[in-house]
């Protein structure tokens, strides 16, 4: 027999306050097995559905994550509100969303200590368990929730997933248990339930079972029959299983995930099934002796049933003893059914092609585990197993803090993944991928050739073998290897990006649209690759097209200074101005700090013939960063069209001294040279303006000029001579020719230079007159 809880028990006679202590010794026990974690950086998945995620961005989208793309938050619209509000009130700083992680979590903890404490008081429960239904159900959320397997879905930040559906799956079975007893507020409870049964369908598809949960809920601990049940809540199960209407909306929004999960992808059910009876059994093992705990186990499968006949084996036994226990036994049998009707959606028959085993999957299938354990030891031992709990409980807590020391740095996180997982090719990749940020092209190259030998059929590992050779100067290699990479994967929109984009800095413009224009038909979300499509149109001169896609961007990210500048100029040079003011004008308010803004606001004042305002854009700009070349070159230029080309040849020079070399630049330097009389150095920067540009007309013609009036007119006469080759339509260029060649003792040229003149301009009284002058004697 059991042992009994007198009604005496110290347990009952204080009536401590539970609740109350639950909070403190929870908070205060996650805050310190967390507190490590909350400057953890972004990570993996989180890049991908949180810092690109432009959804996050603008309110009317964040109930629409993006569909069919593989994201983490793909047809999981709560969770992606979450992040939204994240980001909304902190942008990216990482410690509000590891504060918000920790919170939710936190909330699990106390709704899983609110369930099982009521839980032990209901009448079915109540003469084994009542005296201790508070320190039992502290030691099962302690035990749960400090439980280093947490930490994937508390640290690793896009995990918020497991851990929302989670606390929403728990909160919907408490506010069920709050509606038996308390039979006055049976109904609020009860519309309670259902609404956080909603919310959870969409914070992620593990969901799925809680109605039929609750329903066996009800018919283990509290009608005794699912007739019975159903009799006494007909209507409450029918809105609850409405809930399932949302989550059948949120799959069919994303179909299968852009390839990576369901029925539709390359991997099998049953190998995929073979591979979960194996992942099942290893998360189990985790559960007792936590280590090593793995980021990311890859995409590995089962060879075939010989390879994991005792993990199967096993598995079935484990399911047909819920089963029977089910029947015969319905209490343990309920949390045997809840711990596979939890994996079920992840770790069954439907494949993940991208993560065959992750460890965040046993988030909440851990607490009827928990659950069975403490109050099975309970029924042995009596109260006497508190201690040795709250002594693993530490234990545990001290484990997950180590375990969040691991994710402070990726290169250290991914390296040990790498040491508990040597063939997974990603992990490889990933380690390679922080080298090659970090510029260290050598170590890079060294993973990346290492990923090729385990598996040289992998497309990411060549993309990646192409940016390093891309940013390491090998250009043409570089794109030879992002073909092979897209014809190993066609389909992947992050290739033709990268691609594009290499495209793009090497001057294929053509090439470069037609890749980026190919990542965005496989992921129209991809808001990264829209812009540099957009930076492409201006490229190739097709500035409607780029308007179109740079307004696209803003749809879609409001907030894109990028994007909003680089419309706005767009929009000057099509002479559209006006409407570029307004949206520079609005970016300046939101980011009053920004000095491209200012100086882009500049360029569309001037254009609108507002020299004093875009004067004083410019100077602003120059004060905010004053190692902006552009602000500098345009304050100059500004200066030279009011006549203060003293003041605008400091701004040229500083322009130059900050590494703008463009010709127009030293032209209008050269211009400036020349308004204040020093024609020699006008000269000198009228032939760099040629040197660097052979084709620039106004430079060559303003060199050409300058030597004729330096009485050089020997040296002059080449450059008009090159300005007819360019253009022979000025009269101006055959009358100043006209004129080098007369100095030079060169008249018959010249006359026929001015009759070429006049030929073309018949009134040009210059031209005649020096004609007329050559035919006198």
């Amino acid at each position: 027999m059991p042992p009994q809880q007198p009604s005496h028990s110290p347990l009952a006679a204080r009536r401590l306050p539970w609740p109350f202590l639950a909070v403190l010794v929870l908070g205060l026990a996650l805050l310190a097995a967390y507190a490590n974690s909350f400057r953890a950086p972004f990570i993996f998945d989180d890049e991908s559905s949180i810092t690109e995620n432009l959804t996050l961005r603008n309110w009317r989208t964040v109930f629409l994550p993006p569909g069919n793309s593989g994201l983490t938050v793909s047809g999981r619209p709560v969770l992606n509100a979450s992040f939204a509000l994240n980001h909304a009130l902190g942008g990216e700083n990482v410690i509000g969303y590891h504060a918000v992680n920790l919170f939710i979590h936190f909330l699990a903890a106390l709704a899983l200590f609110g369930l099982v404490r009521r839980t032990l008081l209901l009448p079915s429960l109540r003469e084994k368990f009542a005296a201790a239904s508070g320190p039992l159900a502290l030691t099962v959320s302690a035990l749960w929730a400090l439980h280093p397997l947490q930490t994937e879905s508390v640290t690793y930040l896009v995990q918020r997933a497991e851990s929302l559906a989670g606390l929403f799956y728990l909160f919907t079975l408490y506010c069920f248990v709050r509606s038996i007893d308390s039979p006055a507020r049976a109904g609020r409870w009860l519309i309670a339930t259902v609404l956080s049964c909603l919310a959870g369908m969409g914070a992620k598809e593990v969901m799925a079972s809680a109605p039929l949960v609750v329903f066996l809920f009800d018919r283990t601990f509290v009608s005794g029959s699912f007739a019975a049940a159903w009799k006494a809540r007909k209507r409450f199960y029918l809105c609850l299983a409405a809930t399932w209407l949302l989550l059948v909306a949120c799959i069919i929004s994303t179909g299968n995930r852009g390839g990576t999960a369901g029925f539709g992808s390359q991997v099998s059910s049953w190998s995929y099934l073979l591979t979960q009876s194996r992942a099942i059994v290893h998360y189990l093992r985790l559960t007792l002796w936590p280590h090593p705990l793995v980021l990311d186990y890859g995409t590995g499968l089962a060879g075939g049933f010989g390879e994991v006949a005792g993990y199967f084996l096993l598995l079935l036994a484990l399911a047909a003893a819920t089963a029977f226990a089910l029947w015969k036994r319905p209490a343990p049998g309920f949390f045997g059914t809840v711990f596979f009707a939890v994996l079920a959606p992840t770790s069954s028959i439907v494949p993940v092609v991208t993560q065959t085993m992750a460890e965040h999957r046993i988030y909440l299938a851990l607490a009827p585990v928990v659950i069975f354990a403490v109050t099975s030891l309970y029924l042995v031992a009596g109260t006497r197993i508190l201690l040795g709990c709250a002594l693993v409980a530490v234990a545990l807590g001290i484990a997950t803090a180590r375990r969040n020391h691991d994710y402070q740095d990726p290169l250290s996180l991914w390296r040990k993944t790498m040491a508990d997982a040597p063939r997974n090719v990603r992990a490889i990749n990933n380690v390679g991928t922080i080298f090659l940020r970090r510029h260290d092209y050598v170590q890079a190259r060294v993973y990346f050739e290492r990923a090729v030998e385990i598996d040289p059929a992998d497309a990411n590992t060549w993309s990646n073998l192409a940016s390093l050779s891309v940013e390491s100067g090998r250009i043409d290699e570089g794109l030879d290897l992002y073909r092979r990479a897209l014809a190993l994967g066609p389909n992947q929109s992050d290739i033709h990006y990268n691609y594009g984009k290499a495209l793009l800095e090497d001057g294929h413009v053509d090439d470069a649209i037609a890749e980026l224009e190919a990542a965005l038909a496989i992921k129209p979300s991809y808001g990264s690759a829209r812009y540099n499509l957009a930076n492409a149109f201006v490229a190739a001169g097709r500035l409607d097209d780029a308007v179109a896609a740079y307004q696209r961007v803003l749809a879609d990210d409001p907030q894109s200074l990028d994007a909003c500048n680089n419309l706005a100029i767009t929009l000057v040079k099509l002479g559209r101005a006006t409407e570029a003011l307004p949206l520079l004008e609005s970016a300046v308010k939101r980011a009053p700090d920004s000095a491209a803004t200012r100086l882009n606001l500049g360029r569309a004042l001037m254009a609108l013939g507002r020299e004093t305002d875009g004067t004083a854009a410019f100077v602003e700009a120059i004060r905010l960063d004053p190692s902006l070349p552009g602000a500098h070159a345009n304050l100059a230029n500004s200066l030279l069209h009011l006549g203060r080309a003293a003041e605008a040849i400091p701004e040229f020079e500083a322009a130059l001294a900050h590494g703008l070399q463009d010709a127009a630049l030293f032209q209008n330097l050269g211009d400036a040279f020349a308004a204040v009389g020093r024609s020699d150095d006008a000269i000198q920067n009228y032939t760099r303006a040629v040197t660097k540009d052979p084709a620039l007309i106004d430079a060559r013609y303003a060199l050409a000029n300058a030597l004729l009036r330096s009485d050089r007119p020997g040296e002059a006469i080449p450059h008009y001579e090159a300005l007819l080759e360019l253009r022979r339509d000025i009269p101006d260029t055959y009358n100043n020719l006209g004129i080098a060649y007369a100095q030079t003792g060169q008249l018959d040229k010249a006359r026929a230079c001015w009759e070429n003149a006049l030929r073309l301009r018949p009134d040009f009284a210059a031209a005649r007159e020096n004609l007329d002058r050559a035919q006198e004697p």
